[in-house]
């Protein structure tokens, strides 16, 4: 008994920490007849994460890029075929800081494309991103 009210102790820890970051807070644009409108969120979580740690200024928006580009993984290699169960492909555009940063220049918009994948257990990860 002890350690299930561990387990679901621990179990609800992490709920609490992992949850704040599940939905986005970017306006999306696009339509789904595949993924619902929580998978599109959760998927646009994963960019803004990754985005926010780049520390590459500030994303503008993420545009879905339809389901006939999601759903054409023949581009994608073997190992993202067998660890990955689906993927969203989102355009997007982004203004860069005042200060310079990497190969960017300081205050211009830049247009990405990020591919989103979703694993065995239901977490989407961003797998590749740039000029795609």
């Amino acid at each position: 008994m002890k350690l299930l009210k561990k387990l679901l102790a621990f179990l609800t820890a992490g709920t609490l920490l992992c949850s704040c970051s599940l939905l986005s807070s970017t306006e999306i644009t696009g339509h789904s007849e595949i993924y619902s409108e929580t998978d599109l969120q959760a998927a646009a979580s994963a960019v803004e994460n990754e985005f926010k740690h780049m520390k590459a200024g500030t994303l503008h928006h993420l545009n879905y890029a339809g389901d006939a580009a999601c759903a054409d993984t023949r581009s994608l290699n073997e190992e993202y075929r067998k660890k990955y169960t689906a993927y969203i492909i989102f355009d997007s555009s982004f203004t860069t800081p005042p200060e310079p940063f990497d190969a960017f220049e300081p205050n211009t918009e830049y247009t990405w494309n990020w591919v989103v994948a979703r694993d065995w257990f239901g977490f989407w990860k961003v797998v590749d991103f740039g000029y795609c």
